[in-house]
């Protein structure tokens, strides 16, 4: 098992900025050796254990990544999906085709969704978990924003691309917010997308890209070059929350922060999201946040201003408020 794990290690160190052959080989073997010996007793016979080997990027292993996708509220579509395309790999692992480490499967994915559905967190989890599965040979994912490519500060913006892709050569390159290349004017988007087209079709073994976007707008960009829709085989919708999904990321925001809430806060929390989910802008998963930023900092003034303790505070109806209320406090009107 440290030796499988060691080789995982290696696959990695290969496509890291400055990678030294053997030195990397060498330094690796210290940092192995000085995790034993802050560990282990001495003794005459050295077993190296897959615990003293640590993985650049390693979160969780690929159970531990499964339970974290699965935990998250609604996207049941998503999960099974995921699911598929992992099991995939895993059956053509198996088989050997291809040989050992590299990519088997076209692996690029389109994520399609409205704001606050999970895009960016699921691929996060994807990208992982094509590592721990072997399809990828590093465990680093490079993002990356269009916006950033069309703000007008990167100058070149292929050349700002292809830097991209050269820190994520043997993992993942995420980018967000595709469909603003509708909006480029001039040569710029047509270079990008010829980046992109020869990303998807002469590196697809060395990288794998994951593209997210409003499903609409994506959609509109992706049609304008077939050779783009040709190259990308997945295609994952998120679909919109409900209430009581809304309602469950509430919750678990509450958790992770060890808050306690009151039957009366939830019940004013789902009120709340239910009138913001009728009005233009609603942002799901992010929209709960922000309530819940604004409730957090409303709560933490109440418990140091009143001295609660904390196995006495809890969080009450009357430190949630609606998004529209939040804004007309900080303009002050």
């Amino acid at each position: 098992e440290a030796k499988e794990k060691a080789m995982k290690k290696i696959r990695s160190l290969r496509f890291e900025e400055g990678f030294g052959n053997g030195r990397s080989v060498r330094n690796m073997y210290m940092q192995i050796m000085q995790e034993y010996m802050s560990t282990e007793d001495a003794a005459e016979s050295i077993v190296i254990r897959p615990e003293h080997i640590s993985l650049d990027g390693e979160m969780s292993d690929y159970e531990g990544l499964k339970a974290e996708l699965n935990s998250m509220a609604g996207l049941e579509n998503v999960k099974s999906f995921v699911k598929e395309i992992m099991d995939t790999n895993i059956y053509m692992l198996r088989k050997g085709t291809g040989g050992e480490g590299s990519v088997k499967l076209n692996n690029n994915m389109l994520l399609v969704g409205n704001a606050g559905t999970g895009k960016s967190t699921v691929a996060g989890i994807i990208s992982k978990m094509l590592f721990h599965i072997g399809v990828t040979k590093s465990p680093h994912a490079e993002s990356m924003s269009v916006s950033e490519l069309i703000s007008g500060c990167v100058g070149d913006a292929s050349g700002y691309l292809k830097n991209k892709v050269s820190k994520a050569m043997g993992g993942v390159l995420f980018i967000d917010e595709i469909y603003l290349l509708n909006e480029v004017s001039g040569s710029i988007g047509s270079e990008v997308t010829g980046v992109l087209l020869d990303i998807l079709e002469n590196k697809r073994e060395d990288i794998t890209v994951i593209i997210a976007g409003y499903e609409e707008e994506t959609n509109l960009y992706m049609s304008s070059n077939q050779g783009l829709k040709s190259r990308i085989p997945h295609v994952i919708r998120f679909d919109d929350y409900d209430t009581e999904e809304l309602t469950r990321i509430f919750e678990e925001l509450c958790r992770k922060n060890d808050l306690k809430v009151s039957d009366g806060g939830i019940e004013k929390f789902r009120r709340v999201i239910r009138d913001e989910m009728k009005l233009d802008g609603f942002a799901n998963g992010r929209s709960v946040r922000n309530i819940f930023d604004t409730a957090l900092r409303k709560h933490a003034v109440k418990v140091i201003e009143e001295g609660i303790s904390e196995e006495d505070e809890i969080l009450t109806e009357n430190e949630i408020l609606p998004l529209h209320e939040m804004k007309t406090r900080v303009i002050g009107f």
